[in-house]
C-alpha cells in the first residue's frame, strides 16, 4: 500500500489524497491478514480449538445440563461396547475350539421349558444311545478351597467327564491330561490347574507336577498346568481355576449338568440338525431320545442304505416304511 501511495503522488496527487486511493484500490486490510493467516496456518485445528474451548465455558456455565449430557454419553457408550462385545464373542468371532462349528451344547426340555442341562440320571442313557456325535461330555460348575499353600483360597472349579477335555481340544502346557482310570470312583483324586493359577500362586514351577494339593481337606495329586490361552466359553465359566475329573455315578445326586458335544464329521449333520430343530419342545429325555432316533433311520432310508430300498426308488421306499410302521400304503 505504501508503494501505491508513492506513486500515486508521482502522478500529481497529494498526500491525502494519494494514501485514500492507495487504501480503497488495495482493499479491506484485516480481511486480507485473515487471509494471509489461513495460508500460512492450519485453520481446521485452531478453529477446532476454538470450538473445544467455547464448548467447555458453556458447560461450565451450566452444571445441570453437563451432568446430564455426560451421564447420558457414558450409559449410550457403554451399553453399545456391552452389546458389541455379547454379539462379538458370540456371532461374529467363531470360538476358540477346533471344529467349532460342530460343537453343540445340549438342553433338556420339560412341559415348554428349556433347562440350562440335563439331569444327572439321563445322561448315561443319552451317551450310551448316542451315534450322531463324535464326543459327547457332561460337566459340572464348583468350587474348591486351596489349604495349606498359604492363606486358604476359594477357586473356581469344573468337572468334566473324559470326553471333555479332547473334545475343546485342550492341552496342558505342562504335564498331562486325565486318564480314562482316573475317572472312576476311589481314582479321581488329580487335578489339572490353570496356567494362570500356576503363575500366580505357586510362581510357575514346573517341579509342581506330581505333588499333592489339598481341596476341601481332600489330597489331590497335580497332573498338569493348563496353556495359557485356553477358556471355556460357556456362561457362568469365567476364568477356571482347577480341571477335575467328573465321576457321573458318583455326582447325579447334585442334579443338573451342562453337557457339550462335537458332531461326527459326515456329510448328513446339517441335515439332521434341520430336521431336528422343529421337533424342539421335548416333554421328556426318552421321547427326544425316541424322536431322533427316527429322523436317523428316516434319513438312512433317504440316502439309500437300507438293503433292497434304493435311494431314487420312491415307490420302494414308502413300501418300506409303510410295512415297518404296519399301515396301509
Amino acid at each position: 500500500m505504501r508503494l501505491l501511495t508513492e506513486r500515486f503522488v508521482r502522478q500529481g496527487m497529494t498526500e491525502a489524497e494519494a494514501a485514500w486511493t492507495a487504501r480503497r484500490q488495495f482493499g479491506n486490510v484485516t480481511l486480507l491478514k485473515e487471509a494471509h493467516r489461513d495460508m500460512r496456518g492450519i485453520r481446521f485445528i485452531e478453529t477446532l480449538f476454538q470450538d473445544v474451548r467455547y464448548g467447555l465455558r458453556m458447560l461450565g456455565k451450566n452444571p445441570g445440563f453437563t451432568f446430564v449430557t455426560v451421564f447420558t454419553l457414558a450409559l449410550g457408550i457403554g451399553a453399545n461396547t456391552t452389546i458389541f462385545s455379547v454379539v462379538n464373542a458370540m456371532l461374529l468371532r467363531p470360538l476358540p475350539y477346533p471344529g467349532a462349528d460342530r460343537i453343540v451344547l445340549i438342553n433338556e426340555y420339560q412341559q415348554r421349558y428349556e433347562f440350562g442341562g440335563m439331569m444327572g440320571r439321563d445322561f448315561r442313557p443319552l451317551l450310551a444311545g448316542n451315534r450322531s456325535l463324535e464326543h459327547l461330555s457332561a460337566y459340572l460348575h464348583a468350587k474348591r478351597t486351596l489349604m495349606g499353600r498359604g492363606q486358604p483360597q476359594e477357586l473356581k472349579a469344573l468337572l468334566g467327564t473324559n470326553d471333555f477335555l479332547p473334545l475343546l481340544g485342550a492341552r496342558p502346557a505342562l504335564g498331562r491330561v486325565f486318564t480314562a482310570e482316573e475317572f472312576q470312583a476311589g481314582h479321581n483324586q488329580v487335578v489339572i490347574i490353570s496356567h494362570r493359577l500356576w503363575q500366580r500362586r505357586f510362581g510357575a514351577d514346573a517341579n509342581l507336577i506330581g505333588q499333592a494339593l489339598t481341596l476341601d481337606g481332600k489330597s489331590y495329586t497335580v497332573v498338569g498346568a493348563m496353556e495359557p490361552r485356553f477358556r471355556f466359553v460357556a456362561e457362568q465359566a469365567g476364568d477356571v481355576d482347577l480341571w477335575l475329573p467328573l465321576v457321573t455315578e458318583a455326582e447325579e445326586k447334585n442334579g443338573w449338568f451342562g453337557v457339550i458335544g462335537r458332531l461326527k464329521l459326515e456329510q448328513d449333520h446339517r441335515f439332521i440338525k434341520r430336521r431336528v430343530n422343529p421337533g424342539l419342545g421335548f416333554s421328556n429325555f426318552k421321547t427326544a431320545h425316541r424322536t431322533i432316533k427316527g429322523y436317523e433311520a428316516m434319513n438312512m432310508i433317504r440316502k439309500g442304505q437300507i438293503e433292497g430300498v434304493g435311494r431314487k426308488d420312491i415307490l420302494g421306499q414308502v413300501g418300506f416304511v409303510a410295512g415297518l410302521f404296519r399301515i396301509a400304503a
